[in-house]
């Protein structure tokens, strides 16, 4: 079998995000884990079967015990990203009015909407933070969501206010770009200890995750470029 059958990813991340749970440094985990292949690979055993359930091995292990979870950092990126998306809401809708050739309005649906983001970021803050996560759970929670958001958007379509185009696009430009525009000022900490198996460079593994995390904030900035081109070309046919 290939090493990737022996160490399943779902295996290999269960057992990562419990030892980072237990506040093991990345060069312990690394160690570990470098561990499990290597006896995988010499016994043709997978991990399931060599070791059991991952969450299960990974408390069985002599790391000490975490103190204080470091999850402050993640629920404010998760918040800051709830505010990017309502913004994207905002930015989408006013685009599309704009286009129609009428004033952007302020819906029932819309209204509804903002805070179901909002506290969709705080529900999945609290769910990555947990130690015995459910990945099923979590992707079932997010297509409920966002179901509930065109759901909402699309039945509750009673007007609230009518705002300008020039009032309303750019504060939900506003709300889409800030939270990305202060990650970039401010800079996206980074852990200060990295997860490397025993023959990777521990410096380039920090930089490949300073890259990926500086570039995952301009996600929905990116997405909302297809998304209000779409609601341009849509508006531009119904006239």
């Amino acid at each position: 079998m290939t090493p990737q059958q022996l160490v399943p990813r779902r295996w290999r991340d269960d057992f990562i995000l419990t030892l980072r749970h237990r506040d093991a440094t990345g060069a312990q985990i690394g160690d570990a884990l470098a561990q499990v292949e290597s006896y995988c690979a010499e016994s043709n055993e997978t991990a399931s079967e060599a070791f059991g359930d991952a969450r299960e091995y990974a408390q069985s292990l002599p790391f000490p015990p975490s103190t204080e979870p470091a999850t402050n950092t993640s629920r404010a990126q998760l918040l800051r990203l709830g505010v990017s998306l309502a913004g994207m809401l905002v930015t989408i809708t006013a685009a599309s009015d704009w286009a129609s050739g009428k004033n952007p309005s302020l819906t029932l649906g819309l209204a509804v909407s903002i805070p179901l983001v909002l506290g969709l970021a705080v529900a999945i803050s609290r769910m990555v933070d947990a130690t015995h996560r459910s990945t099923w759970r979590l992707a079932a929670m997010l297509m409920a969501a966002f179901a509930a958001v065109g759901a909402a958007q699309i039945t509750l379509d009673q007007t609230l206010v009518t705002v300008p185009a020039v009032t309303l696009l750019p504060a939900g430009l506003a709300l889409l770009l800030a939270p990305p525009c202060w990650e970039a000022i401010r800079g996206v900490p980074i852990e200060p200890d990295v997860i490397a198996g025993p023959f990777d460079d521990p410096e380039d593994v920090r930089r490949k995750n300073a890259r990926a995390a500086a570039l995952v904030p301009w996600i929905l900035p990116v997405m909302t470029i297809p998304a209000v081109a779409m609601a341009l070309v849509v508006a531009s046919l119904g006239h």
